[in-house]
């Protein structure tokens, strides 16, 4: 990380302005403006901080006069005499020159996995790294089965129908491009059999080893909707129950484009249930953080209504918190049915576990990226 305390500055709209120390190891790049943030220093001048150097606006000019350690550059624009470099990414600026102090935030984690569902209620794909739009990942939930019968979207919320959608895996035959068209997706049947969602008999043989009468679709309905069942847990909505629940127009979403979930949750889970195997998979999140060492419990449940930035480019809105179903408790692989999976996230987090958010800003995401929360 590389502190910086500058004088007399304009340098506000900078893309890649850059100087390094001749003869030395010593960079410094200028942040895209996406990436700044303001605050507002004791003398009332304005901070900008951003994700690894920071700079002091003081006014008009366009010369610079940074104080540090390890020399001085010169450029037309700017004069830098000292840079600070320390080992540990905390984006601290430090204003040697008036002895005020501006500290911002650190990461509150990173992301270790990324998750997207092809279809709806099928097994997924785990990504190192996706383009993110106002739609989520690229490509999640971007095809469903819907009941030929009832025109209801097939999902395993209603496990007594569709609870063996579990058994099938999806993913897609090529990566999904943005502002492209949807690809293929290759669905591998609990047999083993394999169909091509463009195949002409897919939807047959689909419908056959589910008996039912189903069509895959993409996400172009304008009222979907789907059942869901409520076990006898005490603490939910509803109890022993079958309801109906609309999605937004146009998508297979059940509430949100992204659902994200700290490993910190599931740890505290576990703590609680240790009976239980509370495994990522059963949730089904799409953005996975572990938190820093220090933090414990269901960290989520601070994020509400504030902003996760991860890594350079995404930024999104906490909405609200994800209230779990029936689909946490049943088995999947390896995993076994267990109502207590629910009945633990009822009793400890008001039947919550992760949370729901949408898309301020999209691009790209990886494995690695840090998260702060604004």
């Amino acid at each position: 990380m590389v502190l910086l305390a500058l004088e007399k500055t304009e340098l506000l709209n900078s893309e890649a302005d850059r100087v390094s120390r001749i003869g030395g190891e010593v960079r410094v790049q200028a942040a895209r403006r996406r990436e700044i943030r303001r605050k507002k220093a004791s003398t009332g001048r304005t901070l900008f901080i951003a994700n690894d150097f920071g700079f002091l606006r003081a006014g008009g000019g366009i010369s610079v006069l940074v104080a540090g350690l390890f020399g001085g550059i010169e450029t037309p624009e700017f004069s830098i005499l000292n840079i600070q470099r320390w080992d540990t990414p905390r984006p601290v600026v430090q204003q040697t020159g008036v002895g005020d102090r501006e500290e911002e935030r650190a990461p509150v984690g990173s992301v270790v996995s990324l998750w997207r569902y092809p279809v709806k209620s099928m097994m997924g794909e785990e990504l190192n790294a996706s383009y993110v739009s106002d739609r989520g990942l690229l490509g999640d939930r971007a095809y469903a089965l819907v009941d030929q019968i009832t025109g209801k979207v097939a999902s395993a919320k209603n496990p007594r129908k569709w609870g063996r959608l579990f058994d099938f895996r999806a993913s897609f035959v090529d990566p999904p491009k943005i502002g492209g068209k949807i690809p293929a997706v290759r669905i591998t049947l609990p047999d083993g059999r394999l169909t091509l969602s463009d195949k002409p008999g897919a939807s047959s043989l689909l419908s056959e080893a589910l008996s039912a009468q189903i069509r895959l679709m993409t996400s172009s309905l304008e009222k979907p909707s789907y059942e869901e069942y409520w076990p006898d847990i005490e603490g939910l909505a509803n109890r022993e129950k079958v309801t109906e629940e609309l999605m937004p127009p146009q998508t297979f979403f059940d509430l949100a484009t992204i659902h994200v979930l700290t490993t910190a949750t599931m740890d505290r889970l576990r703590e609680l249930y240790p009976q239980g195997r509370f495994e990522v998979r059963r949730f089904r999140p799409n953005v996975v953080v572990e938190p820093s060492p220090a933090v414990k419990d269901f960290v989520e449940n601070t994020w509400v209504h504030r902003t996760l930035a991860i890594g350079e480019e995404v930024r999104l809105r906490v909405t609200g918190p994800c209230t779990r179903c029936v689909m946490t408790t049943l088995a999947q692989g390896d995993l076994p049915r267990d109502l207590g999976i629910l009945r633990a996230a009822a009793r400890y987090n008001k039947v919550n576990v992760g949370v729901y958010a949408s898309v301020k800003q999209g691009g790209n995401i990886k494995r690695g990226d840090h998260v702060w929360v604004e």
